[in-house]
């Protein structure tokens, strides 16, 4: 068996426990989601969309 550095072995450990994770969130939710982007509502109002522009 070889022998592994404490940087692979703790890159392995991490990997392992982010799929163990996702496994999870999947099962629980039915699909992965997303953390690191908040996903806006297209269909509520917002001022931003309905602004007039002058010189138009």
């Amino acid at each position: 068996m070889k022998k592994m550095n404490k940087k692979a072995l703790l890159k392995d450990i991490i990997s392992a426990a982010r799929c163990k994770l996702r496994d999870e969130e999947i099962e629980l939710y039915g699909k992965p989601i997303n953390h690191s982007k908040i996903v806006k509502n297209k269909k509520t109002y917002s001022r931003k969309n309905y602004k007039i522009k002058i010189g138009e």
